[in-house]
């Protein structure tokens, strides 16, 4: 195995660059350096010297004062002495990365002025003492995570006025440290895979602080008052924690925030906005509770700018009831995957405004309740978006089969497909306005029938029958002298003259003895003129008694000739 090395010059700039690392570690190579070169170009601006067997940082390094990057990861190095960086008063970028640093004194980065980034991962440091940053006043990153960090001194961070990026993740920390105040341009703050139980109040005093990662620590409460000050946040990772509940409270101060990572804790149920504080939250993943079952109906109520959701990997998650997502109308990417989902309501998400939706890994009962699901695939494939296979658990005959490929009969309303949220709302809209119409067509015509059988006709005045208290009496023009026979009966009709001619000459044959009804009772006739020559008998209202019966006994049937038909009308029983 060779050193590998590389001398390179800009001739624009008159940089030199040297890179002499090996790119494995074998500590039996002759060939790794033990000591820091010595005759190299004093001018380099860029030293990696990765790989090697260095354990200290000697003086050499003072030959070497146009150093911009200096790489010495990877190597042996137990300390750095006091001062051992005082020449690179030009350095900007220093990485001690996989090293054995213990420790850290207050003169370990003398000189180092200029100095914006340092990377300190992976190395066996245990503590912080004050002040041992202080003479790095341009340093915008300090990475010292994956290290044994457990005690922070109060005034350690003192003199960091312009750090951006603090990182001291996976180290041994049981509490938020101390002295972050003294950071107040800090926005990235990386506390992750530590030991912290409490958040406790104004323990964040970062006004600057754009993303916080609190994540896989033991976190089981987070005091109402801990993100008081984070007004500018606008990421937050609390997964992997101990929550039991949603920390409503502790967020409400959050109102920029847009990414919220709260997975991987032991709430059981996500009530009616759950996350009511957060108006501006735009990607949500509640994914990995082992606890979560049920998420209740507008749960995400208050988030009308989310944009993805994923609520995966929740194995014990069985319910998410239909209108937990009502009021966001701008979602797009939605994660349902690996879950104990065997239903998916239809009317969940609005279908067809996704773009991304996966839902494989749930044990689903492949019925028509769930055949729409067949759509929303189609869809979102032919968006070129990528969806992982989603298989039948149930019926047992359906088990493994591709959802997306099976052919069931079902109809539209069953299979449930594409529609809105609010198709509910529609229905019952449209619902309202048919009955209302029926009901008015039915009102309308049952007041038309009415008007009909109550509407007067005007009728000529030769045509009304009067009727008087006097006896009826019958108008022949036989009779030059009317001959009136009482009617036994008391009926009183009394008809206009014109009324009977009429009569006479519409229907002249009429014969009463064609309907079978018997002899005549009485009968009436009036000649009303003496010259009239046409003699022809006209019967116009005649009483028949049964033949058959004696004479006292008679009972007999009014007829009356309808002038403009030729049948009988019997108009009352005597």
């Amino acid at each position: 195995m060779l050193l590998c090395g590389m001398h390179t010059i800009d001739h624009e700039t008159l940089r030199f660059d040297l890179i002499l690392y090996h790119p494995y570690i074998n500590t039996n190579d002759i060939f790794l350096f033990q000591v820091m070169p010595i005759s190299l170009n004093p001018g380099i601006r860029t030293l990696i010297l990765k790989y090697n067997a260095f354990h200290t940082v000697d003086a050499s390094f003072n030959f070497y004062s146009e150093l911009e990057l200096v790489d010495l990861s990877h190597n042996g190095i137990v300390s750095v002495p006091p001062k051992g960086f005082k020449s690179q008063r030009n350095l900007v970028d220093l990485r001690l990365n996989d090293n054995k640093i213990g420790e850290l004194g207050t003169d370990t980065f003398y000189g180092l002025r200029k100095l914006e980034s340092l990377e300190l991962r992976r190395n066996f440091i245990s503590s912080l003492p004050e002040n041992c940053f202080t003479h790095l006043q341009s340093l915008e990153v300090l990475d010292l995570g994956k290290n044994r960090i457990s005690d922070i001194s109060p005034d350690a961070f003192v003199g960091l006025s312009e750090l951006r990026v603090l990182k001291l993740d996976d180290n041994n920390l049981n509490r938020i440290p101390d002295g972050l105040q003294h950071l107040t341009g800090l926005a990235e703050l990386h506390l992750s895979r530590n030991k912290i139980r409490i958040v406790p109040d104004a323990a964040l005093m970062l006004p600057s602080l754009s993303l916080l990662d609190l994540s896989s620590n033991k976190i089981e409460k987070v005091h109402e008052k801990s993100f008081q000050e984070l007004g500018n946040l606008r990421t937050m990772k609390v997964q992997d924690n101990s929550l039991y509940e949603v920390p409503n409270t502790a967020l409400a101060p959050l109102n920029s925030l847009e990414i919220l990572l709260i997975g991987q804790n032991m709430f059981g149920r996500l009530q009616k906005n759950s996350f009511a504080e957060l108006p501006q939250l735009k990607k949500l993943d509640i994914s990995g509770c082992p606890a979560l079952t049920h998420i209740e109906n507008e749960a995400f109520a208050s988030n009308s700018d989310l944009r993805e959701v994923v609520i995966s990997s929740n194995r014990q998650l069985q319910v998410i009831e239909p209108q937990a997502f009502t009021g966001i109308p701008d979602l797009e990417r939605v994660d349902l995957s690996n879950n104990q989902l065997d239903h998916i309501p239809p009317s969940l998400l609005q279908w067809q405004r996704l773009n991304h939706f996966q839902v494989s890994g749930n044990p689903l009962h492949c019925d028509c309740a769930n055949f729409f699901l067949k759509d929303v695939i189609y869809t979102i494939v032919n968006s070129s978006e990528t969806v992982r296979v989603v298989r039948c658990w149930t019926p047992l005959h359906l088990r493994d089969q591709d959802l997306a490929l099976l052919q069931l009969q079902c109809d539209v309303t069953s299979s449930s497909r594409i529609q809105d949220s609010d198709l509910l709302t529609v229905i019952i809209v449209a619902s309202i306005v048919s009955v209302f119409i029926v009901v008015s067509l039915l009102l309308i015509f049952v007041r038309l029938r009415k008007s009909k059988y109550t509407q007067r006709v005007p009728v000529k005045d030769k045509d009304i029958l009067q009727y008087e208290e006097a006896e009826p009496r019958y108008v022949s023009p036989y009779l030059v002298k009317p001959n009136v026979v009482s009617n036994p009966y008391h009926e009183t009709m009394v008809r206009n003259d014109h009324y009977f001619t009429t009569l006479a000459r519409l229907d002249p044959a009429f014969n009463p003895h064609k309907a079978g009804l018997g002899r005549p009772v009485d009968q009436m006739f009036v000649n009303t003129s003496s010259s009239d020559s046409s003699f022809e008998p006209v019967f116009r209202e005649q009483i028949y008694s049964d033949p058959n019966l004696p004479a006292h006994h008679a009972v007999g049937t009014l007829i009356r000739i309808n002038p403009k038909s030729h049948y009988e009308d019997p108009i009352s029983i005597l």
